[in-house]
């Protein structure tokens, strides 16, 4: 009796003992899972030799100012999720799936957790095969379109694409390895930073110009990042505007607007901001080189004053930099308590007919059992907590695109991050494919893509609610 007793006593204290240790792992893992901690790395990828310059094809001569990557990791414990930032113009999927399919041999990181995203400047090097854009100039009759990637030469430079991917894959490895307790906060501001750049007549198609009356988003979409002390991390700005101030003429390296905004925002807060370029597909900065220029060529009092390049492009300090300090200094207050979402989701629409399709991006096309075929779109969602939503895509999408999914988008705050692990096209809406011009003749889509993109985003925004 006296030793069942003992037995019986000593099978109670194990599992009270049992029980302990299992509540002490759940207290851990519970103080550690939805706890943020966030690192940011900036990185020089200025080259130092002569580069062919994407946008408009041309040599570079020099180095107006530097290129970096600035990249952003999340990590709530569970999810973790890495936002690179790029001074660049364009890269093509294949290129992002070689270097993040690299990244993951290395360190485990899986390709939904990497968003790769550009600032568009058209005064950065090329990057890797540019082979849709190179695709269609050979098959478009449009001298617009076409003569844009005519040129023999108009090559990346394998030894630059190659430093760049690397300087990639090391930087989120050094960003993972500097995590720390961080918070969170989340803003609107506004700049009247940019213009409707489809410019119309009575008559005749669209052409590249400025439109006042046509529609554009001025809204900045801003994450604060801090570490645990309430310090200043980082800023992420969402903003949509081409990287075209400097315009065709300029022959020097330079993260063109977004890069000035970047390094005066820096300058003025200690911390790095990742300018993320929006939906930018129809949009231009307001000053742009060349723009108006009058008739009269010998008139002895010039009828306007001259205003270099340069002198536009550090306007912007005023007209995005100092609006984006205003939305940091209006967020409320920032929390620790963070949890992270990935997803992701191919939007398939129709191909436009005659549009050839490079080898290299196999797998974002098929056939259907009909006979059509269709571009397969990798759209990427992160949600924030309950009230934030970030979608991105590989599109220079227009803006009435992205602002109708956001005034459809059941989050409080809804971001469209453009330009986002490569490139497939302008997407314009189906009333501007009426109107012709430079975007809708590039287009790889039909009228019908407009539709095909906004009911799939909208319904996946709608289901993460549930």
């Amino acid at each position: 009796m006296l030793q069942s007793s003992n037995l019986r006593k000593r099978s109670v204290a194990w599992r009270l003992l049992g029980l302990f240790l299992l509540a002490v792992i759940v207290d851990v893992h519970g103080a550690t899972t939805g706890i943020l901690r966030a690192s940011v790395v900036k990185v020089d990828i200025t080259p130092d030799k002569s580069q062919w310059l994407t946008g408009w094809a041309r040599q570079s001569t020099g180095v107006h100012d530097h290129l970096y990557y600035r990249i952003v990791a999340l990590d709530d414990g569970e999810t973790q999720f890495f936002l690179v930032q790029s001074d660049l113009c364009v890269f093509s999927l294949s290129t992002y799936d070689e270097v993040t399919g690299e990244l993951e041999k290395e360190t485990g990181v899986k390709p939904i957790q990497v968003w790769w995203t550009v600032t568009h400047t058209h005064s950065a090097p090329m990057v890797g095969p540019l082979s849709l854009p190179a695709a269609n100039a050979t098959a478009n009759p449009s001298p617009s379109v076409g003569n844009r990637f005519r040129y023999p030469n108009y090559n990346p430079n394998p030894e630059y694409s190659a430093w760049v991917e690397k300087k990639l894959i090391d930087g989120v490895k050094q960003a993972r390895e500097q995590l720390e307790p961080a918070r969170l906060g989340v803003n609107w501001g506004m700049a009247m930073a940019n213009i409707n750049r489809r410019a119309r007549d009575v008559e005749g198609p669209a052409f590249m110009g400025m439109n006042p009356d046509g529609p554009v988003d001025r809204r900045i979409g801003l994450i604060r990042l801090e570490k645990g002390d309430g310090k200043l991390l980082a800023l992420i700005a969402n903003y949509a505007m081409h990287g075209t101030v400097l315009g065709i003429g300029n022959l020097e390296i330079s993260g063109d607007a977004p890069g000035v905004v970047e390094d005066y925002v820096e300058k003025k807060l200690g911390a790095p901001m990742l300018f993320i370029n929006g939906a930018a597909g129809n949009v231009a900065p307001i000053y742009s080189v060349p723009r108006v220029y009058p008739d009269c060529v010998d008139c002895p009092v010039p009828l306007y004053p001259t205003i270099s390049a340069s002198q536009h492009l550090n306007q912007f300090r005023a007209l995005l930099g100092d609006k984006i300090l205003d939305a940091n200094q209006r967020v409320g207050s920032t929390t620790p308590q963070i949890r992270l979402t990935l997803g992701e989701e191919f939007v398939e629409t129709p191909r436009k007919a005659g549009v050839e399709w490079p080898s290299d991006m196999g797998k974002y096309a098929r056939q259907t059992s009909t006979g059509a075929t269709v571009i397969r779109i990798p759209v990427r969602f992160l949600k924030i907590n309950s009230d934030i939503a970030i979608w991105a895509a590989p599109l220079e999408l227009f803006s009435e695109i992205a602002m109708a999914i956001r005034d459809s988008s059941p989050f409080p705050y809804t971001f469209y991050f453009g330009y986002c692990n490569g490139w497939l096209g302008y997407m314009p809406t189906k009333s501007e494919f009426a109107y012709g011009g430079y975007e809708p003749t590039s287009s790889p889509y039909t009228d019908q893509a407009e539709k095909d993109l906004t009911q799939a985003v909208v319904n996946h925004l709608q289901g993460l609610t549930r």
